[in-house]
């Protein structure tokens, strides 16, 4: 559908966007800049994984992983799972959307999987969370 082609597109500009970047520890912030600026647009993709970004931006996983870390002082993925969490708690405020619903929403592919991650950073349950802002 629709949405395929618009990641396509999104991996496309990225691609493009540092094609011919030389890769210096002076461009390693920005790169990781870039990194999380492709994470807040690519979000919602529940298949976005570490190979994609690496294959996106034209890195190594270890190298990917390794600045990212250095940059940010955490991992990618966990970085990718806060912006998941934190776009679910804005819909789960906001919305009547099902706890499913929200987590699917903020790019989970998993409901059992985001019930975990959830309860893991926010310290109670989707459904806890809810309530509290009822």
């Amino acid at each position: 559908g629709g949405t395929v082609g618009y990641y396509e597109a999104l991996s496309a500009f990225f691609r493009l966007l540092d094609a011919n970047t030389q890769v210096t520890p002076k461009t390693e912030k920005s790169l990781s800049d870039s990194i999380i600026s492709y994470l807040l647009y690519q979000y919602q993709n529940p298949n976005l994984s570490v190979e994609n970004i690496c294959r996106d931006f034209g890195i190594s996983h270890s190298y990917l992983c390794k600045i990212f870390r250095r940059e940010t002082g955490r991992p990618l993925i966990r970085h990718l799972i806060e912006i998941r969490i934190e776009k679910a708690c804005e819909l789960l405020r906001t919305t009547d959307l099902s706890i499913k619903e929200a987590a699917y929403s903020a790019g989970f592919g998993d409901e059992i999987y985001f019930m975990k991650a959830f309860k893991k950073h926010m310290h109670m349950t989707p459904k806890e969370y809810r309530r509290k802002f009822m």
